[in-house]
């Protein structure tokens, strides 16, 4: 048995996953590629990057992690046991304002 009962398993993602977007065949190289290319890039573009993401976010802001810290504490808690298969999306409204 790899966990133990009543472990929970919880796997993040994109909400590109969840519904297609213009040019979103690139966006799990690119999603890896960040993390890579961070330190190299000047901060002039990575505030044009984050503006632009942003102007795409109904909420008007990037989430913040403990946001998204919170709904992983949920659902690897007790009060999620009966949540199974299911999506979480948190995303500040870009998947409702994209719904087609």
């Amino acid at each position: 048995m790899l966990l133990r009962p009543g472990a929970s398993v919880v796997v993040t993602g994109s909400n590109t996953a969840l519904g297609g977007f213009p040019n979103g065949s690139v966006y799990g190289a690119s999603k890896a590629a960040i993390s890579l290319m961070s330190l190299g890039i000047p901060a002039e573009q990575r505030e044009a990057a984050k503006r632009d993401v942003v102007a795409g976010v109904p909420v008007g802001r990037m989430g913040d992690p403990v946001e998204i810290a919170a709904a992983i504490v949920f659902l690897a808690g007790d009060e999620a046991a009966f949540a199974t298969g299911t999506d979480l999306v948190i995303d500040g409204g870009v998947k409702r304002v994209h719904v087609g």
